[in-house]
């Protein structure tokens, strides 16, 4: 509203908000050892906001919109956290390096 000498005015609008999915990624431990007696495990955990469903690549395939679950990988490999919603799409990644 602007209110001044020659009178009122008043003007309004309707603002959308998109609000695409929002994801902590997380990967313990972030670096494995091939020589290692124990078997070479990490762990991804995740935790999202806004999002209908999730995925997560390579190998992983559907989730849940948090969790976590553990990997063996035999090379070092990026995980990408593929979450949807009605507003869109949103990545997240994690690297495991394996030495």
């Amino acid at each position: 509203n602007c209110i001044g000498k020659l009178g009122t005015t008043t003007k309004s609008f309707i603002l959308k908000v998109a609000e695409l999915p929002v994801c902590q990624f997380k990967a313990l431990p972030t670096t494995l050892t091939k020589d290692s007696i124990f078997e070479n495990q990490s762990e991804l955990n995740w935790s999202c906001q806004f999002a209908n469903t999730c995925s997560i690549s390579p190998e992983v395939g559907e989730v849940k919109t948090f969790g976590s679950t553990r990997v063996s990988p035999k090379e070092s490999t990026k995980y990408t956290l593929n979450c949807k919603n009605l507003e869109g799409i949103s990545d997240f990644e994690q690297s495991i390096e394996v030495k």
